[in-house]
């Protein structure tokens, strides 16, 4: 059945479906060959009114859930809107983007009068950057090494990195505190990123520095005994405060002769960086006894 508009029709059944915007065509649309329909030839407008959104970034382009306040149904109608508003240029990223009509649609074939100025904003993610220490070897630094970690959107390009990384000092020992400091992102995706902290902590270890000894032995006169005198050296972390000490030096025999080897013994360290200093073996010297006098 086809009528200029609601007030003008006398419609003597219930039950049926009816659509607005539809001429009479000498053809039924193609919805109407099921059940019964009325079709008013009368354009009806709604305007309708998106409510501002807003959202997390997430890294979709998935829009949050849109309220619309509607207004201008007619003939008891209501209800009937389908699709959704859009925001422009949205893909996925931070920042605030306008709304518009999208695919708004009324099912009853009302037009519909979008009110635009409304807005979704998506909010940067906070973000969490968390530090796992590496050990090192004892240097005479209080620099430090960690790597870096976050709880980003899986998939997303960006990186962390921090201008300080620091013992709290640089003597050797296990679980050491470590901080990081200075924290900050880059990448494509960093601008959809807060920082939550722009430190972290963690611990690690610094391992005692093998200390390698050296020996410079005397020549000495026969004197019957296997005494010997010796001079350290060592491959110490520059400026560092320790001392090396023994409980003696031997001969491998007491006679004459020349390139003989003399053995340090009982070496230790002392000193304020003794602590992060483990002693490796002295390599043996060679030095000649001379003849005594007769």
């Amino acid at each position: 059945m086809y009528a200029d508009a609601p007030a003008n029709a006398l419609i003597g059944q219930t039950g049926y479906s009816k659509h607005y915007s539809q001429s009479y065509t000498g053809t039924a649309p193609h919805y109407a060959f099921l059940g019964n329909w009325v079709m008013y030839k009368l354009s009806p407008t709604l305007t309708v009114t998106v409510q501002n959104a807003s959202k997390v970034y997430d890294g979709t382009g998935a829009l949050p859930g849109l309220s619309y306040n509607v207004s201008g149904y007619i003939d008891g109608d209501g209800s009937d809107l389908l699709g959704s508003a859009a925001a422009t240029g949205f893909t996925k990223n931070a920042g605030t983007y306008s709304l518009n009509r999208g695919s708004l649609f009324s099912t009853l074939g009302y037009n519909i009068s979008f009110t635009g100025g409304r807005t979704l904003s998506v909010l940067q993610r906070g973000l969490t950057v968390s530090a796992t220490g590496i050990d090192k070897v004892y240097d005479g630094l209080a620099g430090a090494s960690v790597t870096l970690g976050d709880d980003r959107v899986n998939g997303d390009q960006l990186s962390a990195s921090a201008t300080s990384i620091t013992f709290a000092n640089k003597d050797a020992g296990n679980g050491k505190a470590v901080n990081v400091s200075g924290i900050s992102l880059s990448g494509v995706d960093a601008a959809n990123y807060a920082l939550l902290s722009t430190t972290a902590a963690t611990t690690a270890n610094i391992s005692q520095r093998t200390l390698n000894v050296s020996a410079t032995a005397s020549n000495k006169v026969y004197d019957g005994s296997i005494n010997a005198s010796a001079t350290l050296g060592d491959d110490r972390v520059a400026g560092d405060v320790l001392t090396v000490n023994q409980a003696g030096a031997t001969f491998a025999g007491k006679d004459v002769g020349v390139g003989k080897t003399v053995q340090v013994t009982g070496l230790s360290l002392s000193g304020a960086d003794a602590p992060t200093m483990r002693s490796g073996r002295p390599r043996p010297r060679r030095q000649p006894i001379s003849p005594g006098a007769c």
